[in-house]
């Protein structure tokens, strides 16, 4: 009878030795499986900080290109009213010299019509911001032309 329970007793020790070995063993491998799950989310992490900063700069350089573009179109809107003169039409007659800045729909024939009106002869001009240009009596359009 000694002897059944002392078997029976390593028995029940191997048995506990297994289950034990197994569950450290499963323990072991629950710990490299939990390194490898931090390991992945600390790379996703980065991963996504970084997807992140790309956002910022390529948002940053929209922002820029965005704001040169209404740079460009400002100066481009500068540079048109710079270059682009007024029409005027000068009626003269003995000394008397009369001018005035009229509309770019006037066309040569308008401006002769309006100084013939007060017996005068007409001049076509433009004014610049930066000079003029007025032509010769009736003879074509000034140069730099302002769109007679």
């Amino acid at each position: 009878m000694k002897i059944a329970l002392v078997s029976g007793g390593i028995a029940i020790v191997v048995a506990l030795i297994t289950t034990f070995g197994a569950i450290w063993a499963n323990d072991a491998e629950l710990k490299k499986a939990q390194l490898a799950a931090t390991d992945a989310s600390s790379e996703a992490q980065k991963a996504q900080s970084a997807a992140n900063s790309a956002s910022l700069e390529a948002q940053k350089a929209q922002e820029r290109i965005v704001a040169t573009g209404k740079e460009v179109t400002q100066l481009q809107e500068k540079l048109k009213l710079e270059n682009s003169g007024r029409k005027t039409c000068s009626a003269h007659y003995n000394e008397y010299v009369d001018t005035i800045v009229v509309p770019q729909s006037w066309s040569a024939t308008t401006c002769e019509s309006w100084a013939l009106g007060a017996s005068a002869g007409y001049h076509l001009g433009c004014i610049f911001p930066d000079s003029i240009s007025i032509n010769r009596e009736g003879k074509g359009a000034p140069s730099p032309n302002c769109g007679w």
